[in-house]
């Protein structure tokens, strides 16, 4: 049996190849912030998700049980064959995989709208057209 050798570790070879401390702590907060993003959306689609499961709609229990792919389809015929239990344990996963999904995506959505919120209402954005007509009025013929 042939042993691979590990390469070897890359070596600075200046110190402009070393972070300076300004930017060392730029990235240290950036990754604080994405950090603290990540447990706002996985907290909000924790409760997105209670929710869901406490009062299960009609769209959400159909949803899941459509949200099969073909790609499970050997899953449901073992589960089917087995017997209604069994079945019964697979559409049940469907709905709540289908649910976890759905409260994921709600949440990620409910912090982009946080995020978009906080921008418009500190920071003037370029992208975005005046909500209304200005008028320039002028005197005299």
């Amino acid at each position: 049996m042939q042993r691979i050798q590990p390469l070897a570790l890359a070596r600075a070879v200046s110190i402009s190849d070393y972070l300076l401390g300004d930017e060392l702590i730029d990235s240290t907060s950036e990754t604080a912030d994405l950090q603290s993003r990540a447990e706002l959306v996985a907290n909000i689609a924790a409760d997105k998700l209670k929710a869901k499961l406490q009062w299960l709609s009609d769209i959400d229990l159909i949803g899941g049980i459509q949200s099969a792919t073909m790609a499970q389809a050997a899953d449901v015929r073992r589960a089917y064959l087995t017997g209604d239990a069994a079945l019964g344990a697979l559409v049940r996963k469907l709905i709540v995989s289908s649910m976890t999904a759905d409260a994921d995506s709600e949440a990620e959505e409910t912090v982009l709208k946080i995020e978009h919120d906080a921008c418009e209402n500190h920071e003037p954005r370029e992208d975005r057209a005046p909500s209304h007509r200005t008028f320039r009025i002028t005197g005299g013929l």
